[in-house]
């Protein structure tokens, strides 16, 4: 079985990623179903697989003296910011007056009065600029990020969803309106805690800031091996290191190679700047085999990919088009991708993304608007600035608008082609309490623990669901008030909290039964096929009412 995923290029930035998995723990009660670690060629950070590669355990956060806390999604991935209410003018001015100092002292600024002037405007007017430039002070140990913030801080950011962060007796402590998702972090900003509730939880422990053990909710230990650099060079379960590992290679500070724990090797190239260039899939073959392998090329200047070979042969091809300025210079905020690639008739076809960026009040950027051109149809996007959600879409004749509350939740969906969708939330939890749509009105009641127990259709269809104490359903009732027909479905789950007898009162039962890996392998009744197609149907449709259908952010 090969665990590695799929590989793509950011039209936007023209990053290239692709994502391997190493080790999967969908058997285990762990809040990471995989161990996955993932390229992106626009990246600069050094993570625990090297050059440009990282992994959900190595998001990481950084508070700084402005008050901004910012995230590091996936270690080399994305940086969310997140803002808090004692942000105040007074703290970003003392923190642009420490940089201004050490950028003297470092020669990084000329000491006339008009450079000085040029760069105090820059640092404030420019958020993502100021913290970029704090990091770059304090990796080199001229600068300190400060620890002394109270317990019980709170910042929020709307970027990835609703998000927020709490300082705690515990770490930083981030989670996610709408779910049971929970992130913990050291005030070294390391993650030491992650968690789905329902008894899925890892707990990651560090010798020397360095990873070196995983602990899952039922007490599996994965353990991390590490070279002088601190780069990952072995991952295996406790007892098992003889047998069954994921193992790395380094030269200087890129990955070369690796093996996940089911054997599947990989080799890896890079050209001068660090970029992947080659991925050989057959890296140990007998001779006269021919490579297996998928190339990268990129554009000299900006390093922006410009081509992606896959193996079987079919190349993509990426062009980046420049927009200018009335005055003649180059528009930073309007620039463009156009992507050539065989259609399935054998022709050249080229698609065109075109960006227009805005600026928010703090100076940070965003998509305000995006254009894209794809086999011939031209579809416009506008999006808010606060919630980066979508608020206008037009596509031909038709035109979608959108309206969030101050939460950035959903709230109104509208169309030309006249459907409609309105919803309203809990005011504390935010969890879904009612929609209308052309289907016909829900509404949603919850338990204490926000679990979800009743579900009523325009005031006639209803569901009733129980929970066990660990927060896992263990009945479902369907009902109407203009009939007194019912059904109900019961559940029985193994250790590991996954479902593996559905009962459907009266008729009849299925039994899931799952592989090594904690997947389904499959269903079956021993009353036959006919049995656990007509439970399974029962199932689904109790689902449909449970869930708010037709809730989403597209045409």
């Amino acid at each position: 079985m090969s665990f590695g995923l799929k590989a793509g290029v950011n039209i936007k930035n023209g990053n290239f990623y692709i994502s391997y998995t190493d080790v999967l723990l969908k058997k285990y009660k762990s809040a990471f179903k995989e161990l996955t670690r993932t390229y992106n060629s626009k990246s600069t950070e050094i993570g625990l697989f090297g050059y440009g590669w990282g992994t959900k355990f190595e998001t990481s956060i950084t508070v700084y003296p402005d008050g901004t806390l910012q995230v590091k999604e996936y270690g080399a991935g994305g940086k969310t910011i997140y803002s808090s209410n004692f942000i105040s003018s007074d703290l970003t001015q003392l923190m642009i007056d420490d940089l201004i100092e050490v950028m003297q002292t470092e020669g990084d600024l000329e000491l006339d009065p008009t450079s000085i002037t040029n760069q105090i405007k820059k640092l404030k007017n420019n958020i993502e600029y100021r913290l970029k430039t704090w990091d770059k002070y304090v990796e080199k140990g001229l600068l300190e990020n400060p620890t002394d913030f109270p317990l019980g801080s709170e910042w929020e950011s709307f970027t990835r969803g609703n998000q927020k962060i709490t300082l705690t007796a515990e770490g930083f402590v981030r989670n996610q309106k709408n779910k049971n998702e929970k992130e913990i972090f050291n005030l070294d900003g390391k993650l030491i805690h992650y968690e789905f509730g329902n008894g899925e939880f890892t707990t990651l422990e560090y010798t020397n800031k360095v990873l070196s053990k995983m602990i899952t909710g039922d007490g599996t230990n994965l353990i991390f091996e590490s070279n002088k650099d601190g780069f990952i060079t072995k991952i295996y379960f406790d007892g098992e290191k003889k047998n069954r590992y994921a193992e790395f290679k380094y030269t200087e500070n890129s990955l070369i190679y690796s093996e996940d724990i089911a054997g599947n090797q990989y080799a890896f190239d890079y050209d001068e700047k660090k970029n992947l260039t080659k991925i050989l899939y057959n890296p140990v073959r007998l001779e006269g085999i021919e490579e297996d392998a998928l190339l990268v090329t990129y554009h000299p200047k900006t390093s922006y990919t410009k081509s992606v070979t896959s193996r079987d042969g079919s190349i993509v091809s990426y062009e980046y088009p420049t927009f200018f300025k009335e005055d003649g210079t180059k528009d930073d905020h309007h620039y463009a991708t156009k992507v050539t690639k065989k259609g399935y008739n054998g022709k050249l076809i080229t698609n065109t993304y075109e960006y227009f960026i805005g600026t928010k009040e703090n100076g940070g950027t965003y998509s305000k608007k995006i254009i894209t051109t794809i086999n011939g149809i031209k579809t416009s996007t506008e999006y808010d600035e606060i919630c980066s959600n979508p608020i206008q879409i037009s596509r031909g004749r038709h035109t979608t608008n959108f309206k969030y509350n101050n939460r950035c939740l959903l709230i109104e969906k509208t169309s030309t082609k006249g459907d409609s969708i309105y919803m309203k939330y809990h005011p504390t939890s935010e969890k879904i309490t009612y929609v209308k749509n052309d289907v016909g009105t829900y509404e949603f009641t919850y338990d204490d623990n926000l679990n979800l127990t009743y579900v009523e259709k325009d005031k006639e269809d209803w569901v009733q669901l129980v929970y066990n104490e660990k927060g896992k359903i263990i009945s479902m009732t369907d009902g109407s008030t203009i009939s007194e027909k019912g059904r109900t479905l019961t559940f029985e789950y193994n250790k590991l909290g996954k479902p593996i007898k559905i009962v459907l009162k009266d008729v009849g039962e299925i039994n899931v039964v799952y592989n090594n890996s904690g997947e389904i392998e499959r269903v079956e009744s021993e009353s036959g096929h006919k049995m656990a197609l007509q439970v399974t149907q029962a199932f689904q449709s109790l689902l449909a009412l449970v869930k708010p259908s037709g809730v989403n952010l597209g045409m």
